[in-house]
Order: C-alpha cells, then structure tokens, then sequence
C-alpha cells in the first residue's frame, strides 16, 4: 500500500516534471515519502525546539499519530513555557505519546501521566516511551466527565478511536 502511494506520487511528479509539479503534488510526494522512509526505519525521528524525539512507526496510521505539525510545535513551546517544576501533565487521549514525549523530554522535572484507551495506541505509546529512554505514567484508560463505563468505538482502518456519546454513551452506575 505504502510501496503502491510512493509510486503513484513518484509518477504523478515525473510526468508534470518537479519544476512544472503543484505545490499540492510535491507535498504529497514528500510526505508519502517521508512516511514510506519511516516505515523502513521502523522510526519517524521528530524535532521540537532543539530536541529529539523517537516514535516506532508500523505503517500509516502510525506515522500520522506521530508526525508533527508546524502548529504543533509552536503549542509545544508555548506548553514548555507556562509549565513549572513540579506541576503534572495529563496527556488525555496520548494516542502514540507526541505531548507526553515532548513534555518528558523537554521539562524532565514534570510528571507526565499518559492515559490511552485504545490498545494498539496504547502498546505504541509504551514503546515510544521505552524508545525514548523516559519518565511516563502510561494508564489504559479513558477518561470523561461522569462515571460509568461503555465500549470505545474504533475506526475500521485506523487505531484511532473514540467514545460515542450520541449513541447512549457512557453508562453510569
């Protein structure tokens, strides 16, 4: 799939020419190529302000968890300056880790707590921290605001998931 996406980008650039191609086909080209070099890395490497960090990367889902936005790295900076020594950061839904990791790694004084109810993501995340070499509290968990249990829905095709709180929700006791 990942093989047959490079290819198609490759071809879609080498007809129109890489001066003639659209900016929307080079983005397409370079991030399907980014992804296809990172999953024979088996590591997507991201840069936050200076530092590194490792993410495992499988296939295509894995590698949209963990690639970072330009915002992202901005809100990044901004959560690395209003946190203090001492404070807990609560990455909620941490899908492979991105917040966790880039807190643990840049405020090492933080403690981060992780909470993942998927258990793909999940077992992701505990690898991305061991990948990292850092201090995470990971918990299989989802959270809301009312007590109670109910069945995390995921997409067919993805790791991603969520609580449909239209459909009854979160049942409580």
């Amino acid at each position: 799939n990942h093989v047959r996406q490079f290819r198609r980008a490759y071809e879609k650039v080498s007809e129109d020419g890489i001066v003639a191609a659209s900016k929307r086909g080079w983005k397409e080209f370079r991030e399907t190529f980014e992804c296809w070099s990172a999953i024979r890395r088996t590591a997507l490497i991201q840069t936050v302000d200076g530092e590194s960090m490792q993410f495992e990367v499988a296939n295509e889902d894995d590698y949209k968890l963990a690639k970072m936005k330009r915002e992202d790295r901005e809100l990044f900076v901004d959560i690395f300056d209003e946190l203090q020594d001492e404070d807990v950061f609560f990455d909620v839904g941490a899908a492979v880790g991105t917040y966790a990791l880039a807190v643990a790694i840049h405020r090492p004084e933080v403690d981060v707590i992780a909470f993942e109810p998927n258990p793909g993501n999940f077992e992701m995340l505990r690898r991305n921290v061991e990948l990292n070499d850092v201090e995470i509290e990971t918990r299989q968990i989802a959270l809301s605001d009312r007590d109670g249990t109910t069945e995390l829905e995921t997409a067919a095709q993805s790791e991603s998931g969520q609580i449909d709180t239209t459909k009854g929700g979160v049942e409580t006791e």
